[in-house]
């Protein structure tokens, strides 16, 4: 993952592929999955999501995230592709294991406010951003220190051209301290 955060995405591809072909892990499929989601590999994509979606795992926490997750980007591979029934039915299998995650207890904050961005990220696609920014305000409210829960909503609503709304996410980032002012001044770019 650190050479993908580097952006030597080709480097961190090969080293994944060598690894999953030894053993296949479920942060490992994912990475790939995305990679092939970002460079447009749709058939390849949805291999590793399917492939993640089947693979038992040993605590059911990580059962629900991990199918969660694999539903939910397998809903996003079907819009993509245009197939609104397939991607419907993902998204809501993805939103069922989602809630069932949420009702769990989260060992820390920031657990709990990286299932509500999931959550808001799976009803933004299913159509219903209002909802979605609830969760995302919510993730803010739980864990105000943690980046993520400015980032990767304002990247999805800018994404979608949601820009008053990822407006109001960059005003809660603007009076977190934690936040570096660096950082804000990157997310200013984006809307």
């Amino acid at each position: 993952e650190g050479l993908y955060q580097a952006g030597r995405v080709d480097e961190a591809q090969e080293l994944l592929d060598k690894s999953v072909a030894i053993e296949a892990q479920p942060p490992s499929l994912d990475l790939l999955g995305t990679i092939a989601i970002k460079r447009g590999r749709f058939d390849l994509a949805k291999t590793n999501y399917e492939e993640l979606a089947r693979m038992p795992q040993d605590e059911p926490d990580d059962e629900l995230r991990w199918e969660a997750r694999a539903q939910g980007q397998l809903g996003e591979i079907a819009l993509r592709r245009g197939d609104a029934d397939a991607s419907t039915r993902h998204l809501r299998v993805a939103l069922r294991k989602t809630n069932e995650l949420l009702a769990r207890p989260a060992a820390e904050l920031s657990e709990q406010a990286e299932r509500h961005l999931d959550r808001g990220r799976i009803l933004f696609f299913l159509g219903e951003v209002d909802l979605a920014l609830d969760d995302f305000e919510l993730a803010a409210e739980l864990a105000p220190y943690h980046v993520k829960v400015y980032a990767e909503p304002m990247l999805q609503l800018v994404s979608y051209g949601y820009y008053r709304e990822a407006r109001s996410v960059f005003l809660r980032a603007l009076q977190e301290a934690e936040v570096a002012d660096g950082l804000k001044l990157y997310f200013s770019l984006w809307i």
